[in-house]
């Protein structure tokens, strides 16, 4: 079978380090505001302040519903925008790149919730606010606080999975290698 028509192969280039750099930092904030929003309202129908945002200390069972709206909000965010937007977050879009499967083609719903779900928020502990909220309803459901050196892994792990997305020619990090992705110029 030959070519379809109007269908031309194009090189994708990876995103620059300065752009994916501006688009995540943009992400952060954004992510981090969606995911503290529901447990800042919790906090103050606590009479709290809106920055207490720790929510193993929250009254039971109001600490469980906070972590638990604020893990959605971020999910929403993280995971469900850039499944809806040829995955693209706002940061991305902005920034005008976007993820997509390592062959070019776009990113699936499956790569995404890997990329985004389990490479950022569960295994890249330190990059995303969400991981917090996670670390927060463990504490909550096991009554057991998490020892420093698991806050030291997941910083570790996020460093080194920031010097893959540095130092490798097609810029992929430890999430886009998990997930078959990597973040092109849109």
């Amino acid at each position: 079978m030959g070519k379809r028509s109007g269908s031309s192969a194009r090189v994708l280039a990876p995103a620059t380090f300065w752009r994916r750099g501006a688009a995540f930092a943009f992400d952060w904030y954004v992510g981090a505001l969606a995911t503290s929003l529901p447990i800042a309202f919790v906090a103050s129908m606590q009479g709290r302040e809106v920055t207490d945002q720790l929510i193993s200390t929250f009254v039971a069972p109001y600490g469980l519903y906070a972590g638990i709206a604020g893990l959605l909000a971020g999910l929403v965010y993280y995971a469900v925008v850039p499944m809806a937007c040829a995955g693209q977050t706002l940061g991305k879009r902005l920034l005008h790149v976007r993820i997509v499967a390592v062959g070019g083609g776009e990113a699936s719903p499956v790569a995404l919730a890997v990329r985004q779900v389990l490479g950022m928020m569960l295994i890249e502990g330190a990059a995303v606010g969400t991981s917090t909220v996670i670390r927060g309803l463990v504490e909550i459901a096991t009554g057991a606080v998490l020892p420093t050196w698991a806050y030291a892994v997941s910083f570790a792990i996020t460093l080194a999975s920031v010097a893959l997305f540095a130092f490798r020619r097609d810029g992929r990090s430890l999430h886009d290698l998990l997930a078959g992705t990597m973040v092109v110029d849109a």
